[in-house]
């Protein structure tokens, strides 16, 4: 696989990461879930900027800009959402969207963490070492983003996903990414 193709695949995939946490903070918002919807939006804005820093780098470095590939959407958004209203939905809907959400952001996550691995093997193959030590910083970002998700999922477990905790929880607090 040639530097130009590899940064072509990082650049959609960051893409679409930034469209995954556009869909999850809407997701999240539609529910009433504002610290949740608010996670993302940080998520969204961070992934914004090490997007950019992906294609400064690639001009810089390789005198190129990077090439543009087809970007799925990520359809988040249950489509029957669309045809209700907020106050629509029901606890065991919320609760229930919640533990999908949060199993869709650790998956989301997983796979870039293992995108990033490969890239970063990948890179080091080739002797690209400056460049894979440049998708290290992001792999390690990743890292450090799956183990929050994980450890997220995990205390929602412990509760069952209870309706009345994760309300409680939105109305007191921020949710740290």
């Amino acid at each position: 696989m040639e530097i130009s193709e590899i940064f072509s695949e990082l650049s959609a995939h960051m893409v679409k990461g930034i469209m995954v946490h556009s869909q999850m903070a809407d997701y999240y918002r539609f529910l009433g879930l504002t610290s949740y919807a608010d996670c993302h939006e940080k998520r969204f804005k961070k992934e914004s900027q090490e997007w950019r820093k992906l294609c400064k780098y690639y001009i810089k470095h390789y005198d190129r800009l990077i090439e543009e590939t087809r970007i799925d959407n990520p359809n988040i958004i249950p489509s029957e959402w669309y045809k209700v209203k907020r106050w629509d939905v029901d606890t065991n809907t919320m609760r229930k969207a919640v533990e999908k959400g949060l199993d869709m952001w650790v998956l989301w996550e997983t796979g870039a963490k293992k995108l990033y691995s490969d890239t970063y093997r990948r890179l080091m193959d080739m002797g690209e070492v400056a460049t894979a030590s440049f998708i290290d910083k992001i792999l390690c970002e990743t890292d450090d983003e799956l183990a929050m998700a994980k450890s997220y999922v995990q205390k929602k477990r412990m509760v069952n996903y209870d309706a009345s905790h994760i309300v409680e929880e939105n109305n007191v607090k921020e949710i740290n990414v």
